[in-house]
């Protein structure tokens, strides 16, 4: 559906560095009703699951589907340096806004965007990419008092508020997600990715990829490969 004016314009000053989920993400309802819910009556939403889930695609899911909700949507990864993650926020808030809002100071930058969203509405911040046993990182942020929302994605659930479990696609969402990408539609390879990836939706969709893009790849010559170069869930 095209975007009215009003909402092209707050969509063209939004302060955002979110990538739309894939065109073949399977909709999670159950989990997308629920992160909405949780964020709309406790501002705080965890998702969690184990590594290929979907944890990201969810969140971009949401971010996708209110992106008119919020002035300010923004990921963190976690995988690197929070201050340096906070530094690029700050950048694109003083971009957007052509002013010199929040301080770029290293020393600073983190407790200088807290102060500013603290006396905000409208924004979305996403803590991505949290291992097991990582989520300390992000405890400051659990225990902060705001107007806004934040969704924390980890693998661990331990010291995290409001989870929404990601857990194995069923069969049905495995063959429907595996028919979304697969070019020839061999209802063969569809059952064995279905199979062979256990419900795990990145390892399904990486599977589908390798076999549409090496040219004369099927079921037996991809068996055939060294395990290395075979797709494997770590």
């Amino acid at each position: 559906m095209p975007l009215n004016s009003l909402a092209q314009q707050q969509i063209s000053n939004q302060v955002s560095n979110f990538v739309a989920p894939v065109t073949y993400f399977v909709d999670h309802t159950k989990q997308l009703k629920l992160l909405k819910h949780n964020l709309d009556k406790h501002r705080q939403a965890s998702i969690i699951g184990t590594s290929g889930m979907g944890k990201t695609q969810l969140a971009r899911m949401y971010s996708h589907e209110n992106q008119n909700n919020y002035k300010l949507i923004w990921f963190i990864d976690c995988n690197l340096d929070i201050n340096q993650e906070f530094l690029k926020l700050a950048q694109a808030i003083n971009s957007t806004a052509k002013s010199n809002l929040v301080s770029e100071d290293m020393r600073l930058v983190q407790q200088e965007v807290i102060s500013y969203l603290s006396n905000q509405d409208k924004w979305l911040l996403i803590f991505d990419n949290l291992k097991v046993s990582e989520n300390k990182k992000v405890q400051e942020f659990v225990d902060w008092e705001n107007n806004g929302h934040v969704i924390f994605c980890s693998q661990d659930s331990e010291r995290l508020p409001n989870i929404i479990k990601m857990t194995a696609f069923t069969k049905t969402d495995a063959i429907t997600l595996a028919n979304n990408i697969l070019e020839n539609n061999d209802p063969k390879i569809v059952k064995f990715l279905s199979k062979e990836f256990a419900g795990y939706p990145i390892l399904i969709a990486q599977g589908v990829q390798l076999l549409n893009n090496v040219q004369g790849l099927d079921i037996t010559e991809y068996k055939k490969k060294p395990n290395e170069q075979q797709i494997k869930f770590n």
